[in-house]
């Protein structure tokens, strides 16, 4: 049986078994490609998004995008970063109880671990592990004196 491909409109042979399928509706994988192309490039979809940087409204292919340009994107992730730092070494946590109280509980930053490290002769990773040992020792003490 032969076909008219709807892409480039040329006549191609489909064998028997196939005619009544309708699968087969490209001469080629180079006119299905092509095809299949023009077909999403018609297809795009933009949505009308606000930039949570600068406020700005602006037209997206993708509904998870958050802001308008590279300027505003960075500027965000600045934010972002600044936020999670602040929360890491300034945040509450909670204690190890089901208790409602918190505890303020600031971390020092590791460059300064490590400088104390190298005064005490050892390098970053023993220091912290000796340092957690005090702070569970300390911590088992506190429980003990409590629980008498």
């Amino acid at each position: 049986m032969i076909k008219i491909c709807e892409w480039c409109g040329s006549d191609f042979y489909v064998e028997e078994y196939k005619k009544n399928s309708n699968r087969q509706r490209f001469c080629s994988y180079e006119c299905r490609y092509k095809a299949g192309n023009e077909r999403v490039k018609n297809e795009v979809i933009y949505h009308n998004m606000t930039c949570l940087t600068c406020g700005k409204v602006y037209l997206s292919r993708r509904l998870d995008s958050v802001s308008c340009s590279l300027e505003c994107k960075h500027k965000r992730n600045q934010q972002l970063a600044k936020e999670r730092y602040h929360r890491l070494f300034n945040g509450e946590k909670k204690l190890s109880d089901n208790s409602k109280k918190t505890e303020k509980r600031i971390i020092q930053p590791m460059h300064e671990i490590e400088a104390e490290a190298r005064k005490h002769g050892m390098n970053y990773g023993q220091y912290y592990a000796l340092m957690l040992q005090k702070q569970e020792i300390e911590e088992r003490e506190r429980r003990k004196a409590n629980a008498v």
